[in-house]
């Protein structure tokens, strides 16, 4: 359930929310051996949250990017 990633978006400080959730999405994923399955629930669940807002959600698919 992904459902937390709203929650890193929103987070206040320096680093914007799309680089906060973006690292965290790049560590979870190397962390689950570069499963990239559950990469590309988060990018769809991440362009869901941000759908509004494209440069945002491009700035993140760009981060998350594994190629």
């Amino acid at each position: 359930n992904l459902t937390y990633f709203r929650l890193l978006l929103s987070a206040g400080g320096v680093v914007p929310g799309e680089q906060v959730l973006a690292a965290h999405i790049r560590r979870m994923a190397a962390r689950r051996g570069d499963d990239t399955v559950w990469l590309e629930q988060a990018a769809r669940e991440s362009a869901l949250l941000l759908k509004q807002d494209h440069d945002r959600l491009m700035a993140l698919l760009s981060a998350i990017d594994p190629n």
